[in-house]
């Protein structure tokens, strides 16, 4: 059986939690990587990583200008959790590797001294080029309604969407039971309408 139908077929009926613990420790063990940001979808995320394996490598992927409140509240993250194996990326990691793909994140990017929002697209090709296995959390944009399955193949590695099954109050009620404090400028962005339902964002891998 061909590795994306064999791990969808192991992990169909576990639950987010157990979902990651058999890909961080027994298919993927040491060649899972994590791309996070400071959203509430990937601080549920990073919680779950944090509780199976803190030493799973986390990159923070933050494009556009770091304001002091970011720092401040992604040190606040990473002692709470425990994390002990985290970089930043900024995004601009354009060279693809021979046989594989670009890898990407999606994003809402802001730079001091502008109004407003930019959309870009982040690169983490030299991120995700040693590993097996990519979580890919940074949570920006929604996926896209065809979209139906948590575990996806993009180039030579397992792109995971380890909450594409759960809704905003169900990661809220979970950050409430497990007191993972909300970084106010991203729930504030979570609050307002919902811009990427009428936007035509640029084509991308299909996850």
């Amino acid at each position: 059986m061909p590795l994306l139908q064999a791990v969808r077929a192991v992990t169909k009926d576990l639950n987010t939690v157990d979902m990651l613990r058999y890909l961080m420790t027994d298919r993927f063990a040491g060649k899972t990587v994590v791309t996070a940001s400071l959203r509430s979808p990937s601080l549920v995320t990073l919680k779950m990583i944090s509780d199976i394996d803190p030493s799973t490598p986390v990159v923070f992927v933050r494009p556009g200008s770091t304001f002091p409140d970011t720092l401040d509240h992604q040190t606040l993250i990473v002692e709470q959790f425990g994390l002990t194996n985290f970089s930043v990326s900024d995004g601009c990691e354009t060279d693809v590797r021979g046989g594989d793909v670009s890898h990407s994140e999606r994003m809402w990017v802001e730079y001091e001294g502008c109004s407003g929002k930019s959309f870009e697209v982040a690169h983490v090709n030299d991120t995700v080029a040693p590993y097996d296995c990519w979580i890919s959390a940074t949570y920006h944009v929604a996926r896209a309604e065809h979209v139906k399955h948590r575990v996806d193949k993009e180039g030579r590695v397992m792109r995971i969407d380890p909450l594409r099954r759960w809704t905003m109050a169900e990661i809220y009620a979970f950050m409430d039971t497990h007191n993972i404090p909300r970084f106010e400028r991203a729930y504030q962005a979570e609050q307002r309408v919902n811009l990427d339902e009428n936007l035509e964002l640029p084509p991308t891998y299909a996850f």
